[in-house]
């Protein structure tokens, strides 16, 4: 299935798509496994390659990656690997592991990747969930090893063993690439002060993951089908999405204590943030269906890219329908004047 371009070089369908991380990834694999510390120009290498530097640039930092790829590849590090598996980076180093013993696997997801028309399919379902005439370039995506996961910010980034256990790509897919165009077609708040931060970040987070989340997890709760996702994973997202009017609840209770204590508005902010399970994902869902239910699939998409005016508008579907949990008008004022504080 691979095309043959005008230049006589071998192309591939998906002409955003780029591998050239993988190479890179598995030399400094090679030099660990063979107790050879790669020169810096190694590492250097593959951090300036697009996938590992969106990364870092968004996320995470080099030294996460040394210091893990050390730990996971080195066998003479198998005593402290074997500690750090019961530890935060379980499922980080549990996934290299897999990577490096299913490394033919990853090779070969890596040409079907680069020849099955996904990114078609993965524009047509994030579509669904964009404002009608949406246009836009396809997202790059790039291939890397860094997690059982991906990640959409200016461009996707695509973990390729990751996505061996997935039964559709293209929703998986089509959920990072929402987040892309969300960031190109709207202005997101701007840089927030600092002692707000938190609280701007809490609300992006039940916006833009709870739409994102109706094209690859909307039946989770009633039971569908989870696109092989991890089951405990699956368990957690169902239970806090059950949950979900008591996290509103807490969150409304802590705007209002952050209204009367300000002094102590950025400690507020952390515990907020602490506060809303699996990075808002299940609360964010169940406030977009409370929407939905509300004013229609319409009245999310409008707000898709404005996490103050998605918060109220949840609030008034809440006290429409289900009147768990809408925002008390003491948080709602919180939440607009949070708002005027956010350069655009």
């Amino acid at each position: 299935m691979r095309k043959q371009g005008d230049s006589g070089e071998m192309s591939h369908v998906n002409a955003n798509f780029d591998s050239a991380a993988m190479p890179l990834f598995w030399k400094i694999c090679d030099m660990l496994h063979d107790e050879v510390d790669p020169a810096e120009e190694s590492w250097q290498l593959l951090f300036a390659s697009p996938g590992y530097r969106t990364l870092i640039d968004n996320e995470f930092s080099e030294q996460f990656f040394r210091e893990n790829f050390a730990l996971a590849f080195q066998q003479s590090r198998h005593e402290a690997l074997q500690e750090a598996l019961t530890g935060a980076s379980k499922g980080y180093l549990q996934h290299l592991l897999l990577a490096q013993s299913e490394r033919a696997k990853v090779e070969g997801q890596v040409q079907w990747l680069l020849e099955t028309p996904l990114d078609e399919m993965a524009r047509s379902k994030a579509m669904e969930w964009l404002p009608k005439g949406t246009t836009g370039a396809s997202p790059t995506v790039y291939f890397v090893i860094f997690g059982p996961d991906a990640r959409g910010y200016s461009a996707v980034v695509l973990d390729v063993a990751f996505t061996l256990q997935l039964e559709d790509l293209s929703a998986a897919l089509a959920h990072e690439y929402h987040h892309v165009y969300r960031r190109q077609l709207a202005e997101l708040p701007g840089k927030a002060p600092e002692e707000v931060r938190d609280i701007v970040w809490v609300l992006s987070q039940l916006q833009s993951e709870g739409i994102a989340d109706q094209i690859d997890k909307r039946n989770w709760p009633e039971g569908g089908p989870t696109n092989g996702a991890p089951s405990g994973y699956v368990e957690r997202y169902v239970r806090h999405f059950l949950n979900s009017a008591d996290v509103v609840q807490a969150l409304s209770n802590g705007l209002e204590e952050y209204a009367r204590n300000p002094n102590r508005r950025a400690e507020i902010g952390k515990r907020l943030r602490k506060g809303v399970p699996l990075a808002g994902h299940p609360t964010g869902a169940y406030m977009v269906r409370i929407i939905e239910q509300a004013f229609g699939r319409e009245a999310c998409i409008e707000t898709f890219a404005d996490p103050f005016e998605f918060t109220r508008l949840y609030s008034r579907a809440a006290l429409r329908t289900t009147k768990e949990a809408p925002l008390s008008s003491a948080a709602l004022q919180v939440i607009s004047e949070i708002e005027a504080t956010c350069e655009t």
